[in-house]
C-alpha cells in the first residue's frame, strides 16, 4: 500500500548507541539519510524508478536527550526518521482512499503534466511524478475532511466511466488520445515509422520470442508472490537469452557458414530491443483503432465515453481551482 509503515525503533538506538561511544573520538559526527524508492510498475522490466535522497538527520542533537531518557529520545529520533522517509515516497494517511487517488492519477496527472510543461516551461525530466501525486493525495484529503460528498461524486463518476470503457472494450488512453488529438501531419508520420518499422519487429520477435516468453512463463508458473515474479523472471532470463541465441547461432552457422552467424548473433540484441518497444507501441495503436472502430460503429457510445471523460476531468479542473485557492498556492 502507498504509505509508510510505522518505523521499529533499531535504527535509532543503533545509530544513538554508537554516537554515544563516538563521543570525543576523531571523525564526522554521524548522520542518517532518509531514502525513498518509488517504482512506476514493479513488475515490469525496464520500468522506471525514483530514488530520492532527504535531508540529512544529525543524531548529536538527541545524546543529550538519550543520557537522561534513552526511552524518549530513540522515540524522537525514530519519529524523525518517520517523517523524513515519508516526505521522499507517497504517503496516504487513509490507505482506503488508494483507489480514488490512483484514479485520479490516471485520469489528470497527464494534464498537470501538460500544464506544467506550458506555463512554465518544464520539461518532462524537470517535472517529479511523485510531487504531483503527493499534491493529488493532499488534495483528496483536504476534500474528504471538508466535502465528502464531493469525492464521492467524483468516485462515482469515475467508477461510470470504468464500466463504460470495459462494456465498450476500450482504453482510457485511446479516448484521451481521441480528445488530445495530434495534428494530421504527425499522424502520417507516425504511420510511415510504423510501415517501417515492421519487418524489423518481426524479425526480431521471431527470433526473441523463445527467451523472452520462456521465462515469463516460468515466473507466473514458479513465483508464489509478486515480489518473486521479477527475481524469477530476471534469474531465468540470465540463462534463457544466452542459451537460446546460442542454439539459434549455431542452427545458422550450421546451415549458411560462419559469417551469417556473426551477423544473425550481433542482429539479435539489437532487434531484440527494437521490437520490444516496437510491441509496446501496438499496444497504443491497437487501443485507438479499437476506439475508431467504435467510432464508426456506434458513434453514440463513443460520443458517451468523450463526454463522460470531459466531464470527469472538468470536475477535477474546478477541485483543482478551488484546492489551490484555499490553500493559497500550489504544492506541484
Amino acid at each position: 500500500e502507498a504509505r509508510v509503515q510505522r518505523i521499529k525503533t533499531g535504527a535509532a538506538r543503533i545509530a544513538l548507541e554508537y554516537e554515544s561511544r563516538r563521543l570525543g573520538r576523531p571523525g564526522d559526527p554521524l548522520t542518517l539519510i532518509p531514502v525513498g524508492l518509488t517504482f512506476d510498475a514493479r513488475k515490469s522490466f525496464r520500468g522506471r524508478v525514483r530514488v530520492a535522497f532527504g535531508e540529512p538527520i544529525a543524531v548529536a542533537p538527541y545524546l543529550s536527550a538519550y543520557h537522561e531518557d534513552a526511552v524518549t529520545a530513540v522515540d524522537a529520533m525514530t519519529t524523525a526518521i518517520q517523517w523524513g522517509m515519508q516526505a521522499q515516497v507517497l504517503h496516504l494517511e487513509r490507505p482506503d482512499r488508494t483507489d480514488v487517488i490512483r484514479a485520479v492519477e490516471d485520469l489528470y496527472r497527464s494534464e498537470l503534466v501538460r500544464e506544467l510543461q506550458e506555463e512554465r516551461g518544464l520539461s518532462a525530466r524537470a517535472i517529479d511524478p511523485l510531487r504531483i501525486s503527493q499534491a493529488i493525495a493532499d488534495a483528496v484529503a483536504y476534500f474528504e475532511a471538508r466535502e465528502p460528498e464531493r469525492v464521492e461524486r467524483l468516485w462515482r463518476e469515475v467508477q461510470r466511466y470504468r464500466a463504460l470503457l470495459a462494456a465498450y472494450q476500450v482504453r482510457d488512453l485511446a479516448v484521451r488520445a481521441r480528445l488530445e488529438r495530434a495534428r494530421g501531419g504527425r499522424s502520417i508520420l507516425r504511420s510511415w515509422e510504423a510501415s517501417l518499422g515492421l519487418p524489423i519487429f518481426v524479425y526480431g520477435a521471431a527470433v526473441n520470442a523463445l527467451a523472452y516468453f520462456l521465462p515469463r512463463w516460468l515466473a507466473h508458473r514458479t513465483a508464489r508472490k509478486e515480489t518473486d515474479y521479477a527475481t524469477t523472471r530476471l534469474l531465468a532470463s540470465v540463462v534463457a537469452f544466452p542459451l537460446c541465441w546460442g542454439l539459434e547461432t549455431w542452427i545458422v552457422w550450421r546451415l549458411a557458414g560462419a559469417a551469417w552467424a556473426v551477423l544473425f548473433a550481433a542482429s539479435l540484441p539489437v532487434t531484440g530491443l527494437l521490437a520490444y518497444r516496437y510491441l509496446a507501441g501496438m499496444g497504443r495503436l491497437g487501443s485507438q483503432v479499437r476506439f475508431g472502430l467504435l467510432s464508426l460503429t456506434r458513434h453514440r457510445a463513443a460520443s458517451r465515453l468523450l463526454a463522460t471523460r470531459r466531464g470527469i476531468i472538468a470536475l477535477l479542473e474546478q477541485a483543482k481551482t478551488d484546492y489551490l485557492a484555499a490553500t493559497r498556492g500550489s504544492t506541484f
